[in-house]
């Protein structure tokens, strides 16, 4: 089926959750207390409990009891009424498994927190890669594109099932990811031979350049940004700890990757979603690749700047023009750079083949490589 067809086509498959008066939450943590937090506010739901692995006995969240999957405490004709919200959304938990305990409990309905956003997509906003899935619907052609680009069937297969998990929140539809120590050298993919001179954008505490160490990647050279104050800390003492083990030459830039110099607010949340944000309490500053290291002659860029990729690219375009490097870009961070990213770099004319690789659960940590055609 062409993606046209299967966007135009796809119903969601959850009927209303208003026909269930109560609710559990799976998941006691950040995103469980957001979906009570929705619930109290916009619906007449009766949250009856949370469930959560990590449950002590007599732990409540908000005067709900939290229980453990294991405890079966709540009645058999009670979890028949109940809607259960599977309410996990990262990259470190394969949803699958929590969706059939769900199920086989014998809850009334089971839902993922993606479903659970199709009801509420206005009062929670996009989270990373999750809109509002109209969207998809007013850029079939953009996607439709992107299909064609890419270079092998790998490729193709993940992008499908990422577009019909966004589009139906049914966890049936996730593959199994690659794996976060393979991300931006993915096992499946031809690794050049020669030595890296490499941009990493959004170097957080040096994990990108720890996982290169482990695969055995050697460097000649290295430029890492991070404006994350406490991140760059961690970020120089990891470099002082590995001095000669990775790069030659190794630089450090506490500074955001960006379309151009300025300062810029920022969220800093000293973890790996710290980032540029017009109501944040912070302020940075952003660079663009091309002023800053202009002579720098990489041959692989990385960008995970949570949401700034656009921005980083296009400060990054005499670069990437110049020398055609490798491209490893995150795709994950708003629902429309699956296809904006693509897209742009297309637009340069530049002979790529572009690949996709899925290395994180629930569609996170989603990779663009884009790989130079020799010739």
């Amino acid at each position: 089926m062409k993606l046209k067809e299967l966007i135009k086509s796809t119903s969601y498959p959850v009927g209303s959750i208003h026909n269930f008066s109560k609710v559990v939450i799976y998941g006691a943590g950040n995103m469980g207390r957001e979906v009570l937090k929705i619930l109290k506010k916009h619906s007449n739901h009766e949250v009856v409990a949370f469930i959560d692995r990590s449950a002590s006995k007599g732990l409540f969240v908000g005067g709900i009891p939290v229980l453990h999957p294991e405890e079966n405490a709540l009645p058999k004709a009670l979890k028949s009424e109940c809607l259960a919200i599977a309410a996990v959304f990262n990259r470190d938990v394969n949803l699958v498994p929590i969706v059939s305990l769900l199920k086989e409990q014998g809850f009334g309905q089971v839902i993922s927190f993606v479903q659970f956003h199709h009801f509420f997509s206005d009062q929670l906003g996009d989270k990373f890669w999750l809109g509002n899935i109209d969207k998809y619907k007013s850029y079939i052609d953009q996607i439709e594109e992107i299909k064609h680009l890419l270079e092998d069937k790998e490729s193709k297969l993940i992008l499908e099932s990422n577009l019909k998990y966004r589009l139906t929140g049914d966890a049936d539809f996730l593959i199994e990811p690659e794996g976060l120590d393979t991300q931006y050298f993915s096992k499946t993919l031809e690794r050049t031979s020669e030595q890296l001179r490499f941009i990493d954008g959004g170097a957080y505490d040096g994990d990108t350049l720890l996982a290169m160490q482990k695969l055995g990647v050697r460097c000649e050279a290295v430029a890492s940004f991070e404006p994350d104050l406490l991140n760059f800390n961690k970020l120089v003492e990891f470099s002082k700890k590995n001095r000669g083990r990775i790069a030659e030459e190794n630089y450090l830039f506490p500074c955001a990757v960006w379309s151009k110099t300025e300062y810029l607010k920022f969220n800093s949340e000293s973890t790996e979603a710290s980032s540029v944000n017009e109501i944040g309490t912070n302020t940075i500053l952003g660079v663009a690749i091309d002023h800053i290291i202009p002579n720098f002659r990489p041959n692989f860029i990385k960008m995970d700047i949570e949401g700034a990729e656009i921005d980083g690219l296009l400060g990054a375009r005499a670069t990437i023009n110049e020398f055609r490097p490798r491209l490893g870009i995150c795709l994950y961070h708003t629902p429309q750079h699956l296809w904006e990213i693509p897209l742009l770099i297309k637009s340069w004319d530049l002979n790529y083949k572009f690949y996709i690789r899925s290395h994180g659960n629930s569609g996170f940590d989603l990779v663009l490589y884009a790989i130079p055609r020799e010739g």
